[in-house]
């Protein structure tokens, strides 16, 4: 989604507290992205991690609809950007084409499902 944003022109960096994206660019640029709509194949992510939450750039960049291709699987996410983006306003309509996407998608799917079998025998 931030590359998405990146290559319509926008400037994307993160807040002081590392918890937003704050987008800049041309006013034309940001223009653009005001009730367009997105195209993922996973659900944006809701988390801070390495980069702050896609959920919220696509929230904060004006997307009005975003079409999701399959669920994030990952327990900081799994649904968590999906109920962002729709408190927001924004529409979403979740599992167009989800089977390629599940496939598209299938070795980030393997890692989740492998450190989640790792957290549950450590925690056993």
């Amino acid at each position: 989604e931030i590359f998405a944003l990146l290559d319509a022109g926008v400037s994307v960096e993160r807040s002081g507290d590392g918890q937003r994206w704050m987008l800049g660019g041309s006013s034309e640029s940001l223009a653009r992205l005001r009730g367009a709509t997105a195209y993922v194949t996973l659900e944006p992510c809701d988390h801070v991690g390495r980069t702050p939450p896609c959920s919220r750039a696509l929230a904060d960049a004006g997307v009005a609809r975003v079409v999701v291709g399959c669920g994030d699987p990952d327990p900081r996410v799994d649904g968590g950007g999906v109920q962002t983006l729709r408190a927001a306003g924004v529409e979403v309509v979740v599992g167009v084409e989800e089977a390629a996407c599940v496939e598209a998608n299938e070795d980030f799917f393997a890692r989740i499902r492998a450190e989640r079998n790792a957290a549950e025998a450590a925690e056993a």
